[in-house]
């Protein structure tokens, strides 16, 4: 299905769904449908995101911060996959001021690194360097070696940018020694 979706009359289908979704107000919100269509032109399920938007407005209903923090924080990170930062960091800060009012570390360290790359990738390096930083002392904090490697990695890609080699390659094998204590080769891939 994802792959009909992607194509011309897939993408015409979802035009039409749409639509008949802006018709029916209390079932889909038109930003929430325009933003499945800039997704959809991205490559990004239609479905999936959908289901991200459906699940956040129940978790929101049934008054679950932790499920509400997940899904802010995974539409966040497909809007960035699409490129449209200024969407998805409305999303991310919404997962991180809700993580911030339940206490929820982990979750919050995590939306914080993704935050930091939305940053990055929207040349906003100060930015980014304060939120890979916020993360990586919480992933200390709470003993998480995989988010303290991916943490470093990102404030290595930025001390690199700045044109300083040697801080850099300090930083970024500090980030590999973490990766490998967490035994984890995504993370060692990604550093």
């Amino acid at each position: 299905m994802v792959s009909f979706l992607q194509t011309g009359f897939g993408l015409r289908w979802l035009l039409v769904f749409g639509f008949w979704c802006a018709a029916q107000a209390a079932n889909c919100q038109d930003e929430n449908r325009l933003l499945r269509l800039r997704a959809a032109d991205a490559g990004i399920s239609p479905p999936l995101l959908r289901a991200y938007f459906d699940s956040l407005e129940v978790a929101k209903q049934q008054q679950k911060p932790a499920q509400v923090v997940y899904y802010n924080h995974q539409i966040g990170r497909l809007l960035y996959s699409a490129g449209t930062f200024a969407q998805a960091l409305d999303y991310l800060l919404q997962a991180i001021n809700a993580a911030r009012s339940e206490k929820l570390s982990k979750p919050l360290a995590e939306v914080l690194y993704t935050i930091g790359m939305v940053y990055y990738y929207n040349q906003q390096p100060d930015k980014a360097e304060t939120a890979f930083s916020e993360a990586y002392d919480i992933f200390n904090r709470i003993n998480e070696p995989a988010g303290m490697a991916r943490a470093l990695g990102g404030i290595g890609f930025l001390v690199e940018k700045k044109q300083l080699p040697d801080s850099a390659a300090a930083i970024q094998q500090k980030a590999l020694l973490f990766a490998q204590q967490a035994n984890n080769e995504e993370v060692m891939a990604e550093i």
